[in-house]
């Protein structure tokens, strides 16, 4: 989903929830798919990497209420740390 300049991403949970980094709560949150989209159009991708995705969102589970920082914890930094291998 695109936010001013920046592209702002989130990953997809079970009933229709998103966790991703929030600017403005200041932490990792998982949100419903509405409060992340703030009635914005979305663009969901195909998950590239060779985790189950199960393992995917037990690690992103882990970053719930990590602080976010747009430099060292962003939404992209807690993304591509939960699909890391």
């Amino acid at each position: 989903m695109r936010k001013g300049l920046a592209i702002h991403m989130g990953i997809k949970f079970p009933h229709d929830r998103v966790l991703h980094g929030s600017p403005t709560k200041g932490v990792v949150v998982l949100d419903t798919f509405e409060a992340f989209s703030g009635g914005k159009q979305v663009w969901c991708g195909s998950y590239p990497g060779t985790l189950e995705p199960i393992e995917v969102l037990r690690r992103a589970s882990e970053m719930l209420g990590t602080r976010f920082s747009l430099v060292s914890n962003n939404c992209e930094h807690v993304v591509t740390q939960a699909q890391e291998t």
